[in-house]
């Protein structure tokens, strides 16, 4: 999300202008200090927004629009939104944002939004896109997962692609996924693919790790204390991976389930 460091970055940079994605409905301060830098800032973002909302020149979020008829966008969804409505203001043609309709499937299936009503025509023709795409970054992810080409659905893209994609930024470092997503070599989307199959294969591990131990703390919980709410602590779990194995537990237990991952005297769940 936006940061302070990101935004000190900027400053030095001399930036003008900062237009977050899918991020910046609850960074007040950040974009406090970003208007005491004389930084303009556009908020597009798809989460709930809470009581205050950021000082930014232009907040695009159909989650603060009364207007606007459907509410449950992603990110990646609101973003497109954004250019299409760009290009019409300009009145450009719109050929070249149908080609980024693979990223809008891929991006809003990956966030779990409800397949209905504009969701769910963004995902019907994104996946027609997806399945043949020319993207070497694409292509490349979809021969690495194992899927058939040509006949991804939205399983495909829940357990094989997207998984491939978030592993980066959950264990690593998130700008290996994004250089996959924009190269036009066929090389390096192929050896980034592997290098993302790889770590997801490692985010599995320690996946499985933490949640062995982490149902062990919460058989006890319930056995000693019936704890209605199970809240669940370590310094050797990896934030990255702590809200899958959240959700896991609250399938496994029927109760709400907070996961707490410590680190240098900072708690993050």
């Amino acid at each position: 999300g936006l940061n302070e460091e990101a935004i000190d970055i900027a400053f030095k940079n001399n930036i003008k202008l900062i237009i977050t994605v899918d991020c910046g409905i609850s960074s007040i301060s950040e974009i406090e200090k970003a208007n005491n830098y004389g930084i303009d800032v556009i908020v597009t973002d798809h989460h709930q927004p809470q009581k205050d909302i950021p000082s930014a020149i232009a907040i695009i979020n159909p989650k603060c629009d009364a207007n606007y008829p459907f509410k449950e966008l992603a990110g990646v969804g609101v973003s497109f939104k954004v250019a299409q409505a760009l290009y019409s203001k300009l009145e450009e043609k719109q050929d070249d944002l149908w080609s980024l309709l693979d990223y809008v499937a891929l991006g809003s299936i990956a966030d779990s939004v409800p397949f209905i009503d504009e969701n769910r025509i963004l995902i019907k023709h994104g996946l027609k896109m997806l399945n043949q795409t020319k993207k070497e970054g694409l292509k490349a992810l979809i021969m690495e997962s194992g899927v058939n080409y040509g006949n991804l659905g939205t399983k495909e893209v829940n357990f094989a692609l997207a998984p491939r994609i978030n592993a980066a930024g959950r264990l690593d470092d998130s700008k290996l996924a994004l250089e996959l997503l924009l190269t036009d070599s066929e090389y390096k989307a192929k050896h980034l693919s592997r290098k993302l199959s790889e770590i997801n294969k490692h985010r599995r591990e320690i996946g499985d790790n933490i949640l062995r131990e982490a149902r062990e703390f919460a058989s006890i919980q319930i056995k000693e204390e019936d704890n209605k709410v199970l809240v669940l602590a370590s310094e050797n779990w990896n934030q990255g991976v702590i809200g899958i194995i959240a959700s896991r537990l609250v399938d496994e237990f029927n109760r709400p389930v907070i996961i707490i991952s410590k680190k240098d005297r900072i708690a993050k769940g």
